[in-house]
């Protein structure tokens, strides 16, 4: 892939400019990866070795839903959430289980349903983790003063638009 150069003072094409930040930006995916890995505490480092971010991503779902519904989230409720098939959304819970992140819990009110509930160990690891996200942000945003993060507030709405944001992102943003 062709690098493309843009001094901070020059005045930049069009094209060329998209270019740069698009670079700019896909340069920020390694960046924060390696920001979570140095910033992971050992404990929680070492219980996310075997467990993907697809599965961590589940895991906060499950955690929130939960919280919303007492008693665990059915299997079609996940797979909405996570905007996949019923039949991933199975593959999913059955690694979470065999992690012991999650339990499957019989549906009182029609024998035909399962629901998925994190386990206390699930719980525990989804907010630790949220943590250290959280810690990560905080620390690349420093740098910017209030104006600048108003800023970039701005153009991370526009760019991400109602495609990529959940609600929670969005209350969390304003």
């Amino acid at each position: 892939m062709e690098r493309t150069t843009i001094s901070r003072n020059a005045p930049a094409a069009g094209e060329q400019l998209r270019r740069y930040v698009a670079e700019r930006f896909w340069a920020l995916f390694p960046l924060l990866k390696q920001r979570m890995q140095t910033g992971l505490p050992v404990e929680v480092s070492d219980d996310l070795r075997n467990v993907t971010p697809h599965q961590l991503d589940a895991l906060r779902h499950l955690v929130r839903l939960d919280a919303c519904a007492d008693g665990g989230v059915s299997m079609n409720e996940l797979a909405r959430e996570q905007h996949c098939a019923l039949s991933t959304a199975t593959a999913l819970v059955d690694r979470l289980i065999k992690s012991g992140l999650a339990d499957r819990i019989p549906d009182p009110a029609d024998r035909r349903v399962v629901r998925v509930a994190p386990t206390r160990r699930g719980e525990e690891l989804s907010r630790r983790f949220g943590e250290v996200k959280h810690v990560v942000a905080m620390q690349l945003l420093a740098p910017l003063d209030d104006a600048e993060l108003i800023q970039l507030k701005t153009l991370l709405d526009k760019v991400i638009g109602d495609s990529g944001a959940d609600n929670e992102t969005r209350e969390d943003a304003g």
